[in-house]
């Protein structure tokens, strides 16, 4: 039973590895035009470090920015956990990659709010975020 608490509590910390915890704002900068990066998610198998999920592991958009358009994808990217030391850091890790771009000419403040819910303990969770985007 302890190595699923611990594969849970690893899923749980990546899902949130980039963002703040429930209910906060992530403030971010980005040139104006560019896709940018904003956001990642997905599951990993402690173990194995090898990805267990990025189907359901995705942010749903709850509000569209005003200014801007939002795009998912999947990417290969190094693991980072949020807990600092994991035997899986630095590893390929297939994520689900939020982006956001800004409407041509548009320079300014966005804002916009993802949901991201997860399997915890037979139990749902339910975050969501609110993304300020500073346009340069």
């Amino acid at each position: 039973m302890r190595s699923r608490t611990a594969f849970t509590a690893v899923s749980i910390l990546l899902l949130f590895a980039t963002v703040a915890h429930a209910g906060e704002t992530l403030a971010t900068k980005v040139a104006a035009g560019r896709k940018t990066k904003i956001y990642w998610s997905g599951r990993i198998d402690p173990t194995t470090c090898k990805v267990e999920d990025v189907v359901n592991y995705r942010p749903d958009i709850v509000r569209e920015p005003a200014h801007g358009t939002l795009s998912t994808g999947h990417e290969q990217q190094p693991f980072q956990s949020s807990a600092g030391a994991h035997p899986c850091n630095g590893k390929p890790f297939l994520a689900n990659i939020l982006y956001y771009q800004s409407a041509k000419g548009f320079k300014g403040e966005d804002e916009f709010v993802i949901r991201n819910t997860a399997l915890a303990h037979y139990r749902e969770m339910t975050t969501e975020l609110t993304v300020k985007v500073k346009v340069e």
